[in-house]
């Protein structure tokens, strides 16, 4: 005669075994694949064990597990020059038929044949004119078309890939770690606030009201349509650039994050808002030192070692650290 109880026995055993496995499968699976066994990602996850530990010393409550990593060269390629230059120059050619003078007049007459070397050389304002020029003076509903428009179908000059595939595939894990173990996380980008908010929820998971970014002025204005937002051609201050990061992680977010990664020179007065808090923090500094996979380079960002060096930040080398670069899919 068949047991009852060893039958509802069975079922409830059969019914266990899997979750367990799946618990402990949770517990053990390598939560930053892309990243090399070495000691940056030792030392990541010993961090994010600390600080969610509510019986560590090194405890910081949920709300306060803020994390900001800057955008270009931080969690996506930005050579041969920042991908949003590249839109700035996709808009030049859309528009250079209103303007034939440009085939003569600089700066246009290198905006419109790429010629890389006077456009880094280029003064900053004249820079942030041709932004102004290309940016602004319609609605954001339009900006966001062009920018979706542009994220969408534009390639990457030497690694012919679209930009929006040129994401850093250890970066993206480790977003997603941070947020699995409470972190909100932030972009903090010298960028465009609009052309990120664009794609940053798609690309890398972060929602339009977690991008802190460079941005123009709006204006509400109407019409028989309705209500609609106004792209004004002035810049609002500060630049999110520099000392300007952190007084804008201060303005939207308000609270001090403990966890930063950027690349840059530009990055250093984020990195060094993070480490000066009360709470335990952690800076990432990434190296790009891989020319096979991707670049080579240091320019822009030689006082920002000095400065990691000196303070214990992690510097992150793309050809030490980094298994993978690229993911295989966007």
């Amino acid at each position: 005669m068949i047991n009852r109880k060893n039958i509802a026995f069975a079922i409830i055993v059969f019914a266990i075994i899997p979750a367990c496995f799946s618990l402990l499968y949770a517990q053990t699976a390598d939560p930053l694949p892309s990243w090399n066994d070495n000691e940056t990602k030792k030392r990541i996850i010993s961090f994010v064990k600390k600080v969610t530990d509510a019986n560590s010393g090194s405890f910081v409550p949920k709300h306060e597990r803020i994390a900001v990593f800057d955008n270009d060269g931080t969690l996506w390629a930005e050579k041969p020059a920042y991908f949003q230059q590249a839109f700035l120059l996709h808009r030049i050619d859309q528009i250079s038929d209103k303007y034939p003078e440009w085939k003569m007049k600089q700066p246009f007459k290198a905006a419109l044949e790429r010629d890389y070397d006077y456009l880094r050389k280029m003064d900053k304002k004249l820079l942030n004119k041709l932004f102004i020029m290309t940016h602004t003076k319609m609605s954001q509903d339009e900006f966001d078309k062009l920018a979706h428009e542009f994220i969408n179908t534009a390639k990457h000059p030497k690694l012919k890939k679209l930009y929006k595939e040129l994401v850093y595939q250890p970066m993206l894990e480790l977003m997603d770690y941070l947020r699995d173990n409470g972190f909100k996380v932030f972009i903090c980008s010298g960028g465009g606030l609009e052309f990120i908010r664009a794609f940053s929820y798609a690309v890398y998971g972060v929602p339009k009201e977690n991008v802190i970014g460079t941005t123009f002025q709006y204006e509400m204005k109407e019409d028989d349509k309705g209500v609609y937002i106004y792209r004004k051609p002035e810049f609002v201050k500060p630049i999110n650039l520099k000392s300007g990061k952190a007084v804008m992680i201060q303005r939207y977010i308000g609270t001090r994050p403990i966890f930063g990664v950027g690349n840059s020179n530009g990055d250093i007065q984020m990195l060094r808002f993070v480490a000066s808090g009360d709470k335990p923090s952690m800076n990432l500094l990434l190296m790009h030192d891989d020319e096979k996979r991707e670049f080579k380079y240091d320019r822009g960002a030689k006082v920002a070692f000095e400065i990691a060096h000196k303070n214990n930040w992690q510097v992150v080398s793309i050809k030490k650290e980094f298994r993978v670069v690229f993911p295989d899919k966007p």
